[in-house]
């Protein structure tokens, strides 16, 4: 899946599904064109957590506001998101949490944590449904040192999951700076004894 799939790149691989794409591209702008991404289901029950594994997300790349993760899509006025960021103005990376729409009095917040250096690295980023309309965000580049981000309100309907890569929002073309990052797995923990879904 994917807007404008002409801009975008897909590849499977025994790695895992490698996304990259179109320069200009941002999920928290109106810039979602040339956005790739792949849609999976949600989770049966109420209460429900989802790991996605990233296996190579390229930090050093040259540009602005890199990002890679796991999104809730209802529409571009509505969504939440948990992803890794990278932009080349600061000398460190981090883990983010971020939604448009969310409900109360500040319809856009942002939780952010897990400053390192910028270097290729991979994460795993998770995000959890605790009660109607309440999502927790946690992530770890290890897999043993987890980052709590914090928790977010946020009323969805109808919406779906998404992996998803986003490119330099303040290009507009195609070819520059070129941001290809690998998703290894998605799967969901809070279920004892399932085990993880290779991609796609």
């Amino acid at each position: 899946h994917g807007w404008g799939d002409d801009k975008v790149e897909f590849e499977t691989s025994d790695h895992g599904l490698t996304l990259t794409p179109f320069s200009g591209s941002d999920i928290t702008s109106e810039r979602t064109r040339h956005l790739p991404y792949l849609a999976q289901s949600l989770p049966s029950g109420e209460t429900w957590e989802l790991e996605a594994r990233i296996a190579r997300f390229p930090a050093t790349t040259p540009g602005r506001w890199y990002r890679a993760g796991m999104a809730l899509w209802q529409d571009p006025s509505h969504l939440v998101h948990v992803s890794l960021i990278a932009d080349d103005v600061f000398d460190h990376m981090n883990l983010e949490a971020l939604a448009v729409g969310a409900n109360g009095p500040n319809p856009r917040p942002v939780l952010v944590g897990g400053f390192r250096p910028r270097e290729t690295t991979g994460a795993l980023l998770r995000m959890a449904r605790i009660a109607a309309n309440r999502y927790r965000f946690r992530a770890s580049y290890d897999g043993h040192e987890w980052v709590e981000l914090g928790v977010i309100d946020i009323a969805l309907h109808e919406a779906e999951l998404r992996l998803y890569v986003c490119g330099d929002p303040t290009l507009n073309e195609w070819g520059r700076n070129r941001f290809p990052v690998t998703f290894e797995s998605l799967k969901r923990v809070d279920v004892a004894g399932e085990g993880g879904d290779a991609l796609p």
